[in-house]
């Protein structure tokens, strides 16, 4: 029989290529994805998709979303995922992130959904001493990475009590083509890419010599889809990224190489985890994880697209639920 999943997030970067790696790799698939379009891109959605705008806070839209028919798995990839602008806005993070998978998770236990995967990330472990290892004792650093802690430990508890079974990645670092250029709170890969593309100096926090496994989009996918199919792996927790990692200034300077342009702009210190890499052995093993692409023929695959993307203006969020404490580059 023919697997018909459920993507959230599908309009987003990491979503957006998983659903056309799936639907590439396995077209016998059904995918019917999901997203608010608050930071995901319509056009990215590939047209093999049943697309559905609802924002996943507002229950009775999702309820929709299930009635046509039963899932073989969810994939929770939807989140608001600015990580160091998250204490400025909290409500929002929370209402994004927790509040979005909760609906979700109910939705799975009420239609008996056999697999949840859920999109966690690095920053659930906060400030740990790194290589970071899944069964390591998170340090929260923000509030970004505790909404995602908060949605693994509902995980584990629907999985005891309801018999939800789960896959749990927690990626880091991903770039590549459909990265948002927009940006100026997240993804610093296609942060610098829009500051070389705009002609603007690429601003540098502290003094840029923070630590990042930064991944390819593409090393990724075949180990997500290996954890919605494969039924034996289940109810555990993988990091899922490169076992090399960069400062940021490294990747700066390799960005300034491959397009021969650009300077660098030192700003003043975020508050943020300084060094973030993962022990990334387990999914080696078990998901077959080969993020064997180097930094600088990834950054040249998404320089070339991003060459060809037309740049729309550079976001701001908004009114700002705490302003006490931001960094005078935001305000």
């Amino acid at each position: 029989m023919s697997p018909r999943i459920l993507v959230t997030g599908a309009a987003g970067f990491v979503g957006a290529n998983f659903v056309r790696h799936v639907l590439d790799e396995h077209p016998e698939t059904t995918v019917v994805g999901v997203d608010n379009l608050s930071t995901g891109f319509r056009h990215q959605v590939d047209e093999r998709v049943d697309f559905h705008e609802i924002d996943l806070t507002d229950h009775v839209a999702l309820e929709r979303v299930f009635a046509p028919g039963k899932f073989d798995a969810i994939v929770h990839m939807a989140a608001f995922a600015a990580e160091c602008l998250s204490p400025f806005v909290r409500r929002h993070c929370y209402m994004s992130n927790v509040i979005a998978s909760t609906n979700l998770i109910n939705a799975a236990i009420n239609h008996g959904i056999p697999r949840f995967v859920f999109m966690s990330s690095i920053a659930s472990y906060g400030d740990c001493e790194p290589p970071f290892k899944e069964d390591a004792t998170p340090v929260h650093n923000d509030i970004y990475g505790l909404t995602k802690y908060v949605t693994e430990q509902d995980l584990k508890i629907a999985a005891a009590q309801h018999g939800l079974d789960y896959v749990v990645l927690k990626p880091f670092n991903i770039y590549g083509p459909l990265q948002a250029l927009d940006s100026r709170y997240r993804n610093v890969a296609g942060i610098f890419m829009q500051k070389i593309l705009t002609d603007q100096p690429l601003t540098l926090y502290g003094d840029g010599q923070q630590t990042r496994a930064f991944t390819y989009i593409n090393d990724i996918l075949p180990p997500i889809w290996r954890a919605v199919s494969d039924a034996s792996i289940k109810n555990e927790v993988f990091n899922l990224g490169s076992s090399s990692f960069h400062t940021v200034e490294e990747v700066a300077d390799c960005i300034m190489q491959i397009t021969g342009r650009g300077e660098k702009k030192f700003l003043e210190a975020r508050h943020e985890v300084r060094h973030a890499y993962c022990d990334v052995s387990k999914a080696e093993r078990l998901l077959g994880l080969a993020a064997n692409t180097d930094l600088a023929t990834g950054l040249g695959k998404m320089w070339d697209w991003a060459q060809r993307e037309t740049l729309k203006p550079v976001e701001s969020f908004g009114e700002l639920e705490v302003t006490k404490g931001l960094y005078g580059f935001w305000k």
